[in-house]
């Protein structure tokens, strides 16, 4: 399943061409302060993507960058493929993905993978993941320095991410998880709420 980080959490460092982007006037605080509510993300992967331009290409040159992508790929992969593919569909429900609504895990690693179709566009997101892991590292070593254990929580479910998409057989097709209606003290009844969530498959994945 993915470890994916999500990429809001990535600072930024200095680039030759955008400067100290997150520093006191960089160019990351005009993007965002400038955005109009709900449009900061976007304004942060606009960022993004012009710092990848910018310096991604010795990132992705090194050895360090190779070995990650090598050693973390069986998540990867259908991570970075799924995000490329809901930017070109438009949207991040697969059953709308046409042939691609569903594919098997050789078909993801060929066009994930170097010569494959998608390749280019997914070295932006093994970029975003390869910092991210070099970020968290620093701050899972100074933590564990310190005294301070840093423990992730286990999601329930799986939204719009990839899992169910790469991994259909561990999740319960068709069953979204939601919230049931609820009485308040008053006698009020508070509807329920259809998250859009899909069910893990705890018997199968506990087999």
């Amino acid at each position: 399943f993915s470890h994916a980080v999500h990429p809001a959490y990535l600072r930024l460092g200095p680039s030759p061409s955008l400067g100290d982007v997150e520093g006191e006037g960089g160019e990351a605080k005009r993007l965002i302060q400038g955005a109009p509510p709900g449009k900061v993300w976007a304004a942060k992967v606009a960022l993004l993507k012009r710092t990848f331009q910018d310096t991604g290409r010795s990132t992705v040159e090194s050895d360090g960058f190779a070995t990650f992508v090598q050693d973390e790929g069986h998540w990867l992969k259908p991570y970075a493929l799924h995000e490329v593919l809901c930017e070109e569909k438009g949207t991040a429900d697969t059953s709308k993905w046409g042939d691609q609504a569903r594919m098997t895990p050789s078909q993801i690693d060929s066009l994930s993978s170097p010569g494959g179709g998608k390749y280019v566009a997914c070295r932006f997101y093994y970029w975003m993941q390869y910092l991210l892991h070099l970020q968290l590292k620093q701050v899972s070593d100074h933590a564990s320095k310190k005294g301070v254990a840093l423990v992730c929580g286990m999601p329930c479910a799986a939204g719009d991410r990839c899992d169910p998409w790469s991994r259909p057989e561990f999740f319960r097709d068709g069953r979204l998880l939601g919230s049931p209606p609820t009485v308040t003290g008053a006698g009020k009844i508070n509807v329920g709420v259809a998250w859009g969530s899909a069910s893990y498959d705890w018997e199968r994945m506990g087999r």
